[in-house]
């Protein structure tokens, strides 16, 4: 249920999650989603949010990775075989929840702000761990994360590769010029 309403706000966006729609796509049975989810809709957002924030701050966070390029390449390797395996119509669906608009709970908001905070606090630290000052740390990796989340809409809506492509060469020379600095 939870791979579902991924799907759906990957999608759709958040809206998109109800109880019907992810039962439908599922193919789980109606007395589950009040079982593993008492809460409802919003419960079923929320641990789709999370195991979505999840996924990539493991990916962030991987041993072996830490280097900011190998960060950068890691984040738009993942969102190129999700727009490839989709046929574009997969994006972000953290960014889906954002988006949504006053159908999203308070606590979904925070949810949402929480895991941008992450990647960032995450790919700030690669930063200055390479040597960066900290303050720059923290606008570059604001830069990389809108920029790669604004080339995925614009990937999605082009159903073409360059623009991730095109922004991803272009953080990483910021990157790489920030850390020579």
């Amino acid at each position: 249920m939870v791979h579902s309403a991924i799907g759906l706000m990957q999608r759709r966006g958040a809206a998109a999650v109800t109880v019907d729609a992810v039962l439908a796509d599922s193919g789980a049975p109606r007395g589950s989603v009040y079982h593993h989810f008492p809460g409802g809709r919003d419960e079923i957002v929320a641990a789709a949010l999370q195991a979505s924030g999840d996924v990539i701050g493991a990916m962030l966070t991987s041993p072996g990775h830490r280097a900011p390029a190998e960060l950068l390449d890691l984040f738009v390797d993942f969102w190129t075989r999700q727009l490839l395996d989709s046929d574009f119509t997969a994006g972000c669906p953290v960014v889906g929840a954002a988006v949504s608009g006053p159908e999203v709970d308070p606590h979904l908001a925070e949810l949402v702000a929480d895991i941008f905070a992450t990647w960032h606090r995450t790919l700030a630290a690669a930063l200055t761990e390479s040597g960066v000052d900290e303050t720059r740390s923290r606008t570059l990796a604001s830069t990389a994360i809108a920029a790669v989340e604004g080339a995925l809409l614009l990937s999605r809506s082009q159903r073409s590769m360059d623009p991730l492509h095109d922004v991803a060469g272009e953080l990483r020379t910021l990157l790489e010029a920030a850390i020579r600095s």
